[in-house]
C-alpha cells in the first residue's frame, strides 16, 4: 500500500497488484498504468488490461493459478469465458505512484532557501 497519496499528482505510472481467486487458487499480478487519472479509474484499467494479457485476443488461451499447497489450476479457453474472470477479483491495490516527467516542465528546484 503507499504511504502517501497525493491527489495532485496527475501524471503518472501507477503499479496496481491485483489478486484473482478461484476457489483456493490465486494468482496475483502487478500492471503499470501510466497517465492522467487516479483512483478507481486506474484500478478498473487495471483490472481490464490483466484479464486482456491473461486471455489474449486468440481464440485458445491459459494461464495457471495455484493454491497454498502447491497444486495447480489450469484456466482454459475452453471452459471459461474471459468475462467471467472479473469475478474472480478479490483485491486490487495501488502499491507504487512513480510521478510522470512533463514536456516543457522545469525540474524542481534543489537549492536550499536562505
Amino acid at each position: 500500500m503507499i504511504a502517501n497519496n497525493d491527489p495532485n499528482v496527475r501524471f503518472a505510472k501507477r503499479t496496481v497488484r491485483i489478486t484473482l481467486r478461484h476457489w483456493d487458487h490465486e494468482l496475483v499480478v502487478e500492471k503499470v498504468i501510466g497517465g492522467n487519472c487516479n483512483g478507481l479509474a486506474v484500478i478498473r484499467e487495471a483490472v481490464e488490461q490483466v484479464i486482456t494479457d491473461l486471455c489474449g485476443d486468440d481464440e485458445e488461451w491459459s494461464f495457471v493459478m495455484k493454491n497454498p499447497a502447491g497444486g495447480e489450476l489450469v484456466v482454459e479457453s475452453s471452459g471459461t469465458d474471459p468475462d467471467e474472470i472479473e469475478d474472480w477479483v478479490v483485491g486490487a491495490e495501488i502499491v507504487a505512484v512513480v510521478p510522470e516527467a512533463r514536456r516543457g516542465a522545469s525540474a524542481p528546484s534543489t537549492a536550499a532557501e536562505g
